[in-house]
């Protein structure tokens, strides 16, 4: 999803966050999400990806994304 759908980011504490892209809804939960949010606001975020024990042998540095749940509207 592109920041020109972005309609609203929504920071709840440091371990939720909602991105609302109108007929797209994403809920992340973490672990230091606000990191996530002062990148989002400046437009620097690329990609989201979120933090798999198998893929990566050892915990990111900064903001880890444990779960990434999409919710379509209707």
């Amino acid at each position: 999803m592109s920041y020109a759908h972005l309609i609203a980011v929504e920071y709840i504490g440091d371990g939720l966050l909602s991105l609302d892209f109108g007929a797209r809804h994403f809920v992340i939960e973490g672990i230091g999400l606000g990191e996530l949010a002062r990148h989002l606001q400046t437009v620097s975020v690329q990609t989201v990806v979120e933090f798999t024990p198998e893929a990566w042998s050892k915990r990111p540095e900064g903001a880890v994304i444990g779960s990434i749940q999409s919710i379509a509207r209707q």
